[in-house]
């Protein structure tokens, strides 16, 4: 996702113009010119992480995940240790080392 902030960051309307402006600039403007577009960057760039955050939050769930066989189960945390426990005897009684 980094890749797809940072296209959102560059193309933001800011921060283009912020560039543009550091572009066409003269020597003595250009520190300050600099200093400003990295703050505006920074600042977009924080926006866009939590846009995509969102999207990635609207589309991605672990009930999505269960769908698509990305997990075999969603164990409830009440559950949790009662199975790790099954999972490493039913382990152990096949001759395996336990997992690390």
């Amino acid at each position: 996702f980094a890749g797809d902030v940072a296209a959102r960051t560059e193309g933001d309307p800011r921060v283009v113009e912020a560039q543009e402006r550091l572009e066409g600039a003269s020597d003595a403007d250009r520190g300050r010119l600099s200093a400003e577009l990295a703050e505006i960057r920074a600042s977009v760039r924080s926006e866009k992480l939590g846009e995509v955050a969102t999207e990635f939050d609207g589309i991605h769930s672990v009930e999505r995940a269960l769908e698509v066989g990305s997990v075999n189960a969603i164990i409830p945390a009440a559950d949790l240790r009662p199975r790790l426990i099954e999972a490493i005897e039913r382990r152990r009684d096949v001759g395996g080392d336990p997992p690390a």
